[in-house]
């Protein structure tokens, strides 16, 4: 049941504070202005995980910049700082690949369901992610 794999009892009590980890967390979900755990910071990660499928790379390349102007937040692969706004523009980074390479990689199916892991604003249900992120994945999945 998908419903399992965000239960909140079963992540960590400590929050690590080491950048590596907190790449994968939710932007309202970084540094000390943290607040109280979400299901939604969960299956933003999630689709994170998803989008590193996708796109056949580690989260970690989008830390070098390859724009054409200067970017708002610097990020670097030996940052020792990861807070809020350095997690803003990781996402900013993570929306622009996905909206320009996703679908084209993986089919739209897989795009929607990484676009709406990342883009949820507040707690959803349970059958909310079935119908939107599980189904979708194993109708790829079972595809011949």
């Amino acid at each position: 049941m998908p419903y399992k794999a965000f239960n909140p009892s079963t992540r960590p009590c400590k929050v690590l504070n080491d950048p590596e980890s907190a790449l994968y967390r939710h932007p309202n979900y970084q540094g000390d202005a943290a607040t109280g755990y979400q299901i939604h910071y969960g299956i933003y990660s999630l689709g994170l995980v998803f989008f590193e499928i996708a796109i056949w790379a580690p989260l970690r390349s989008l830390l070098v910049a390859k724009a054409k102007k200067p970017p708002p937040v610097y990020l670097w692969p030996e940052m020792r700082h990861f807070q809020e706004a350095e997690a803003r523009e990781l996402k900013r980074r993570v929306d622009m690949r996905v909206e320009h390479e996703v679908a084209y990689r993986v089919g739209t199916k897989y795009k929607d369901a990484v676009e709406w892991c990342l883009d949820l604003k507040g707690p959803v249900t349970a059958i909310d992610f079935y119908n939107r992120v599980a189904i979708p994945l194993e109708e790829l999945a079972t595809q011949e």
